[in-house]
C-alpha cells in the first residue's frame, strides 16, 4: 500500500481550527454538511468531524493522486444512534470514478450492520451480524480491489476483526479505477462523528 491521506488524528486540534471552509483550500474537493466539533467521547480531547444528515447527501470527498484498482479507507466512527430507516444511513466509504460516479459504497443499516451497495443501491453483500456499537468509537477499515465482473473484492474489518470478505462481487462502471473517495451522511439521518481518517491505495508494496 501507499498512504494517500491522513486527517483528524485522535487528540489533536486538527488542521482547520473551527472553520470547515478551510477544508476546501486545496485539500478536499467537497465538504458539504460536515462541521468541526470537539470529540463526543467525554474521555477524549481533540477536534473531529461530524457528518450531518440533512435534506440531501453530506460528503467529505477526496481526490486521489492517481486512479487505482486497490483502495482502502480506515476511520473511527461514533454514532449516538443507528438510523431509523435504511435511507438515513451513514456512508463509510464511497469509492468513485474520475467523473464522481459511484463504483461501490459501504453504508450502515438500522441494525448496525454494514452493507455493500452498487451505484443503483443494489445490495452486493452485508456483514453477517451487527458490527457497530453506539456511543463508542468503532474502528472501521474497508478495502476494495477492482477486477472483472464477478471477480471484484471487498473486505471490511471492525475493531480489527474481519466482518465481511468476498472476491466474487460485481461493482459498477466496469474497467474504471477508483479516482475519488468520500464519506458522509444522508437524508436527515442522525449523523455521526469521524476521526483517524486514512486513505491508502495499491501503488506501494506494504500491507496490500
Amino acid at each position: 500500500m501507499a498512504l494517500q491521506w491522513a486527517d483528524f488524528p485522535s487528540g489533536q486540534k486538527g488542521l482547520y481550527g473551527v472553520d470547515e471552509d478551510y477544508m476546501l483550500n486545496g485539500v478536499y474537493a467537497q465538504a458539504s454538511q460536515v462541521v468541526l466539533e470537539v470529540d463526543p467521547d467525554p474521555t477524549q480531547t481533540g477536534t473531529v468531524i461530524k457528518a450531518q444528515g440533512g435534506t440531501g447527501y453530506g460528503a467529505l470527498r477526496y481526490i486521489l493522486s492517481s486512479a487505482q484498482g486497490t483502495v482502502g479507507v480506515a476511520q473511527r466512527v461514533w454514532k449516538a444512534a443507528l438510523p431509523s430507516v435504511s435511507t438515513q444511513h451513514g456512508t463509510y466509504a464511497s469509492f468513485r470514478n474520475a467523473s464522481n460516479e459511484i463504483i461501490v459504497r459501504i453504508v450502515d443499516s438500522t441494525t448496525g450492520q454494514l452493507r455493500i451497495l452498487d451505484k443503483d443501491d443494489v445490495e452486493l453483500g452485508v456483514t453477517a451480524t451487527p458490527v457497530l456499537v453506539t456511543n463508542a468509537w468503532n474502528h472501521v477499515e474497508i478495502k476494495i480491489v477492482r477486477g472483472s465482473p464477478g471477480g471484484e473484492s471487498c473486505e471490511i474489518r471492525v475493531n480489527g476483526s474481519v466482518k465481511f470478505t468476498s472476491s466474487t462481487l460485481s461493482f459498477s462502471y466496469n474497467g474504471q479505477n477508483v479516482a475519488q473517495v468520500s464519506i458522509g451522511a444522508s437524508n436527515a439521518g442522525p449523523g455521526d462523528w469521524r476521526k483517524d481518517y486514512i486513505i491508502w491505495d495499491g501503488s506501494g508494496s506494504d500491507f496490500n
